[in-house]
């Protein structure tokens, strides 16, 4: 036996789907079709359930795995090759840097010079 809910779940689905609250649903449903009982925001919220019904943007438990998924291979990927960044990018400038040091050619005690080497190296990085 269906509950008075499901008689409206084509309803339910159409809400749903522009982005309108369970508890918005439940409150509408009981005041434009008069069905009282069996129609709480819970009632609602497994409606959705059962019948699959997605607030518009909103992904699947699976689809939100596979993205997970795809993230953390990309990001696996983004460690392995962060050593080479190291010996390719931020080694010989960390070089050049202690090499300016101890030439005494840089006083990195001074707050403005730090600044202005940090500034330099940042927009060399980039």
């Amino acid at each position: 036996m269906a509950s008075k809910l499901e008689v409206h779940a084509e309803y339910v689905g159409d809400v749903v789907a522009s982005g309108v609250t369970h508890s918005d649903i439940a409150a509408n449903i009981t005041s434009q079709f008069g069905v009282e009982k069996g129609c709480s925001e819970r009632s609602v919220r497994r409606l959705c359930a059962k019948y699959g019904f997605l607030k518009k943007g909103c992904v699947s438990d699976s689809q939100l795995e596979i993205a997970v998924v795809k993230a953390i291979g990309e990001n696996h990927m983004v460690e392995r090759m962060w050593p080479e960044v190291n010996n390719r990018v931020n080694y010989p400038i960390k070089g050049a840097l202690i090499q300016l040091v101890d030439q005494e050619q840089v006083d990195m005690e001074d707050n403005i010079v730090r600044h202005c080497i940090s500034n330099l190296t940042y927009a060399t990085l980039v």
